[in-house]
């Protein structure tokens, strides 16, 4: 968890029903994340800021990928 803090775009995995402990530890410390339930969606937004079609901070302003 302590090398949330250095990612450029954190993606963080959802776990319906379940503990998330990054996701919790991310809002607490007020780290900027993008939730995501599929990996396909959040490989579509890693590749657009890749591309250099979407910038960190438009990529985490969607909050959920």
């Amino acid at each position: 968890m302590s090398a949330a803090r250095h990612a450029d775009v954190l993606f963080v995995k959802k776990k319906p029903g379940a503990d998330n402990d990054l996701a919790a530890y991310c809002t607490r410390e007020g780290i900027p994340h993008v939730l995501f339930e599929d990996f396909g969606r959040a490989l579509g937004v890693v590749r657009q800021v890749v591309d250099g079609k979407l910038s960190v901070q438009e990529a985490l302003a969607l909050g959920t990928a």
